[in-house]
């Protein structure tokens, strides 16, 4: 979508694929390195997810709550995934469909 419409990315839109090549460094890291300091955007994420549940648990019963608690960064890393993905693939525009 970037390609066919460069005016509309956001730099908010590439923060779920910062966040999964984070999560990669950091495990890359954490076997060789003790870093805590590395860890606190991953604690606030958490913090962020527990949040989020709490605000989901208020109005919905305890199943999609846990749901959702899966759910979320599963959505997160699957888009990341699906960004760093399109920005590797071929340039070229999509023919028209017709």
């Amino acid at each position: 979508m970037t390609r066919l419409e460069p005016q509309s990315f956001k730099p908010v839109f590439a923060m779920p694929a910062l966040f999964l090549l984070y999560l990669i460094l950091l495990a890359v890291i954490s076997s060789n390195w003790n870093c805590s300091v590395c860890m606190w955007p991953l604690y606030a994420y958490l913090i962020l997810l527990a949040l989020s549940v709490t605000a989901t648990s208020l109005t919905a019963p305890l199943r999609p709550v846990l749901l959702t608690l899966l759910l979320i960064p599963a959505l997160h890393a699957s888009y990341g995934a699906g960004f760093i993905t399109g920005l590797l693939t071929d340039k070229k525009a999509p023919e028209p469909v017709i």
